[in-house]
This record gives structure tokens, sequence and C-alpha cells, in this order.
């Protein structure tokens, strides 16, 4: 329900009535009420993103329904599982395609940078991130096989169980980067410029968020 991927989920909803949104429990409460997702947004995206993207608006509960872990939604031919995947968020979702053999991951399964030196690269979305749960998620998402991954940003990857074990591995490297700089009693600056030097790329969101889940675990002191 982050900004970037349904940000226009009450604009949508308004305009077709009869369409059912489909949700994470967790999820359902904020985006019928979107009072908190607006704070959070906020605190990723600037006090003035209405300004630049519009509002975030309700959905009527009547058109949301929460399907569990693992149900499978007919629709138009084929069969959709709905697959719980925390960690970027707690309400996060991945579809599994069995027409395709496709995982439609969200951002469960990283970010698929060229230009870094390490890629797929985690994405931790503050304030909820939790490394623990993105790393069991894409355990989850292995164990389903995919042929192929839809990613919500840049493309497919095309070897996912290869391209899933490196996420694995990249958010683990990109944790102990962050933490042992933050432990070693340095700033965010600091951490940023050596995130620099050993991946290539620093993204500004993933990096307050693994910042905010050690804070948040007490894993260092400051």
């Amino acid at each position: 329900i982050h900004m970037d991927h349904a940000g226009a989920l009450g604009t949508l909803a308004q305009l077709f009535p009869r369409a059912k949104v489909l949700l994470h429990p967790r999820g359902a409460k904020h985006v019928i009420d979107p009072s908190r997702l607006v704070e959070s947004t906020r605190m990723a995206f600037g006090d003035d993103f209405e300004d630049l993207y519009g509002p975030i608006l309700p959905v009527s509960d009547s058109q949301v329904q929460t399907p569990e872990d693992g149900e499978k939604i007919p629709l138009n031919g084929r069969e959709l599982q709905i697959v719980y995947s925390p960690g970027h968020a707690p309400h996060h979702l991945a579809v599994f395609d069995y027409k395709t053999k496709g995982i439609f991951s969200g951002e469960a399964l990283g970010l698929p940078l060229p230009e870094a030196k390490l890629s797929p690269l985690p994405a931790a979305a503050p304030p909820s991130f939790d490394m623990e749960e993105y790393l069991e998620s894409m355990a989850k998402l292995k164990r389903l096989h995919p042929r192929i991954i839809f990613y919500s940003h840049d493309g497919v990857g095309k070897n996912p169980d290869q391209l899933i074990s490196q996420a694995e591995e990249n958010t683990k490297i990109v944790g102990h980067i962050i933490l042992n700089t933050l432990r070693e009693g340095h700033d965010t600056k600091s951490v940023r410029s050596r995130l620099q030097e050993s991946i290539g790329v620093v993204d500004e969101m993933s990096l307050m968020g693994f910042v905010h889940y050690f804070q948040k675990n007490r894993l260092f002191q400051g």
C-alpha cells in the first residue's frame, strides 16, 4: 500500500465502484482510513508529496477484501495465488501466477539495479522494514520455484533462483555494512560514503529503513 504502488488506489476505487481491492489484512485498515499511511508517506517522500503526486484517498470498506495467505484467486482463465511476504512492509503481498509460473514480487525480492556492484539490492522502506522477515519472505518465495520474476521496479528476471539467492546475500551484506559503520560510532553520512564505495549506489530510503530497523531493535548505541 506504499504510495509508489498504491497511491492512486482510492481514486481508482472511486472510478470503478464495482471493483474489489485485495489487500493484506494489516494493510486494509490503512487504505480504508489512510491517515497513518499519509503520515508515513510524509516521512518517506516529504511534507509536500501531495503537491507532486496528488492526495491519497480512502477506499470504501465495501470494496475491500482480505484474502488469506496462500489463497488462490481465479481470474479470466488464470489462477493467482496470494503470498504474504512481509519484511519490506508488514502488509506486503506477492502474487504467483500459475499460468506463467511467474511471481509478481512487489519489492519482496529486492530491486535489480544494473548500475550497482551488487544486484538486486534490498528495498528497505521506513518505518516498518524488518530485515529478518524480509529474508524469510525471500526464502518462502524461492520455494514456489518461479520461472520468472515480475519486478514492480525495473523489469523482469529470467533466472529467478539465482536472483533470489543474490537478493538474500546482498541484503545481508548491505545490512552488515550499515550496522558495523553505526556501531563504530559513525553517522549516516559516513554510512552513505561506505555504501557508495562498497556497492556503487546509495538508495536513501533503504538506508533510512535499515537505520530505523537497527535503532528499533537496539542493535547499536546512538
